[in-house]
């Protein structure tokens, strides 16, 4: 059975709007606390006071364009996690514990399957060339539990 929007009383169907709406919204935005880095002439400076200032997010990487606000994670030395429904063909930089950029273009795309048979929303982009030690760039960890039921009491952090 289809459901439209006539389906539902008006009262209700609005309250879901707003739920939805809202949902993702930063409603005390601060810098101070929120952003990652702090800007400075000649470079991008990690912001110590952010959410999480300590630990190592220098695996998130960006897209070089300026106004390009997307984000990608860097799970081995040369492969970055990314969701398939955000088009993307730039460069990617990532910016390590001493604010240094490092650019890296795309080397190869691949889709990851779904457990059906299909294609999942996520690409697989290996680099044209590895991140290695001396660039301070650390890819996360990821865990490859045997069942989904272990993956329930995780903690999990999510960027965008």
């Amino acid at each position: 059975m289809r459901l439209s929007v006539s389906h539902f009383p008006t009262p209700l169907f609005l309250a879901l709007l707003t739920l939805s709406a809202s949902a993702l919204e930063i409603r005390e935005y601060e810098p101070a606390r929120h952003d990652r880095f702090v800007s400075v002439t000649g470079g991008m400076e990690i912001n110590p006071n952010a959410y999480y200032g300590a630990v190592d997010y220098t695996a998130v990487g960006f897209g070089t364009n300026p106004n390009d606000v997307r984000q990608f994670a860097l799970v081995t030395p040369e492969h970055v996690l990314f969701a398939k429904h955000f088009a993307f063909g730039g460069n990617i930089r990532f910016i390590n514990t001493d604010g240094t950029v490092l650019n890296r273009s795309i080397g190869a795309l691949t889709e990851v399957p779904n457990g059906t048979g299909g294609v999942s929303d996520l690409i697989i982009i290996k680099l044209s060339a590895p991140v290695t030690e001396v660039d301070k760039i650390t890819p996360f960890p990821y865990l490859n539990l045997a069942s989904e039921t272990n993956y329930l009491t995780k903690e999990l952090t999510t960027f965008g």
